[in-house]
């Protein structure tokens, strides 16, 4: 009896791996990969490209963080001001508790892209 598996086989069960530029990939079962002007790719036009992606990322999580605690503080005045019980009042208090409770995690997300690092274990992940 015979147990050991060709490389087709694994490859079939767990994906192949590629090396690519001195960069090693891993495809998933059943996947096909294609390079796409793979020849005019450089490193640096990466790290550009990633910067420019950070810093975008970084100005709409202010702005969104910046308006939403501007929202919430706004919507939670206007719903104890109105002094009402109604299903549209319980819905409107459960989306504000909703989204201040999302806009607690967007400082988080914000260090991240800020320092490139993340400090706050895996249980904040």
């Amino acid at each position: 009896m015979n147990y050991r598996k060709s490389d087709k086989d694994l490859q079939k069960l767990f994906g192949k791996i590629i090396e690519s530029k001195g960069e090693i990939y891993r495809t998933m079962p059943g996947e096909t990969t294609t390079w796409l002007n793979a020849s005019e790719s450089t490193p640096q036009a990466d790290i550009i490209h990633s910067d420019i992606a950070r810093y975008i990322l970084i100005t709409i999580y202010t702005v969104a963080f910046i308006g939403g605690t501007i929202g919430v503080i706004a919507m939670s005045f206007l719903l104890v001001k109105m002094n009402t019980l109604s299903v549209t009042t319980a819905a409107i208090i459960n989306l504000v508790v909703l989204h201040s409770l999302l806009l607690l995690t967007v400082p988080f997300r914000l260090y991240y892209y800020i320092s490139q690092k993340w400090i706050f274990g895996l249980a904040f992940c």
